[in-house]
C-alpha cells in the first residue's frame, strides 16, 4: 500500500490545496479512481474546498474470470476498497468490476472534477496482461465474437487480431457506458498501437490542438464531453479524439513542497 503511504504524506503537508491534479501511466494510472476517492473524502472531511482532476494515461482495465477467481485475492485489494466504501465482495468475482469502481467513484465525486482516460487503440502491453490474466496465455474468443470466428478467420484475421478486436470492443463498451452515465469522465484515444505516452509527450506532440483543448476543458471548470463523433461502423464516442502516479498542487506546503499531476475518443 506504498499509495496509501504517499498520500498520508502529501496530506501531511497539504492542509489546503486550491487544485490538485492526478496522473499515472499504466500501473500509475490504473489505481487513480480509487487514489482520488481517498483525497477527495479526506478533504471534504476537513472541510477545504478543492477541486481535484484525474488523468489516467493508458491504464489496464480489463480483468478475467480466471484472473478474479484465482489471483484477485491475492492483491490485498479488498483493504483499499473498504477504506473508500465499496462493496468489494459484491464485484470481486464480476468481470465488470473495473466498471463499478468507475461508477462508484464518479457517483461519489464532485461534478466540477474531471476524470479522463488517455489511451491508444491498439495497446500490447494491456493486451499481453489481458490474455496472461486468462491462464492459458490466449484467450478464447467470447460472446459475439465466437459467432464471428469464422467470418474474422475468413478475412484473414489471426488469433492475435481477434484478442485486439475482442479487447478494444470490451474497453470502448465500458468506457462508452461510463461518458454516457457521468458528465464528467471522457476518453481521448489515439489511433495506432502504443503504450503510455512519455508523461502525456505523444498526444501532446502528435494530437495537437484537440489533445490540448480537451485537458484544458476539463481543468478549466469547463464540461469536458463533445458532440458524438463516428469512428467506426459500430460505435461512437465523446470525445475529441504513468507507471509513475504523480500529485500536484496548486497549495504552498505546510513545511515541504510536493507535486499531484494528469485524453480522444472510442472505436471499435
Amino acid at each position: 500500500h506504498n499509495t496509501y503511504r504517499t498520500l498520508q504524506w502529501v496530506f501531511e503537508n497539504f492542509e489546503d490545496p486550491k487544485h490538485i491534479v492526478l496522473t499515472g501511466c499504466s500501473a500509475g494510472g490504473t489505481p487513480l479512481p480509487v487514489v482520488y476517492r481517498l483525497i477527495n473524502e479526506y478533504y471534504k472531511k476537513k472541510g477545504v474546498d478543492v477541486k481535484i482532476d484525474v488523468l489516467s494515461d493508458s491504464p489496464v482495465y480489463l480483468t478475467t474470470n480466471n484472473f478474479l477467481d484465482n489471483y484477485f485475492h491475492l492483491w490485498n485489494h479488498q483493504t483499499v476498497m473498504n477504506e473508500i466504501g465499496f462493496d468489494y465482495d459484491s464485484f470481486k468475482n464480476d468481470v465488470q468490476y473495473p466498471s463499478a469502481v468507475i461508477d462508484y467513484v464518479m457517483d461519489g465525486s464532485d461534478s466540477n472534477d474531471g476524470f479522463g482516460i488517455v489511451t491508444h487503440d491498439d495497446d500490447p502491453i494491456s493486451i499481453m496482461f489481458y490474455t496472461v490474466m486468462d491462464g492459458n496465455g490466449t484467450l478464447e474468443v467470447e460472446g459475439d465474437m465466437e459467432g464471428q470466428a469464422t467470418d474474422n478467420l475468413s478475412l484473414g484475421l489471426n488469433q492475435s487480431e481477434m484478442i485486439l478486436k475482442e479487447w478494444w470492443n470490451k474497453m470502448n463498451e465500458s468506457f462508452t457506458q461510463a461518458t454516457d452515465e457521468h458528465e464528467n469522465f471522457d476518453i481521448f484515444i489515439m489511433d495506432g498501437s502504443g503504450h503510455c505516452s512519455s508523461g502525456l509527450y505523444f498526444p501532446m506532440e502528435n494530437h495537437q490542438p484537440a489533445f490540448e483543448e480537451w485537458v484544458a476543458n476539463m481543468i478549466d471548470d469547463t464540461p469536458i464531453s463533445t458532440p458524438s463523433v463516428q469512428l467506426d461502423t459500430n460505435t461512437t464516442s465523446t470525445a475529441d479524439n504513468v507507471s509513475n502516479t504523480t500529485v500536484e498542487s496548486t497549495a504552498e506546503p505546510s513545511e515541504s513542497k510536493s507535486d499531484v499531476e494528469s485524453a480522444q475518443p472510442i472505436d471499435a
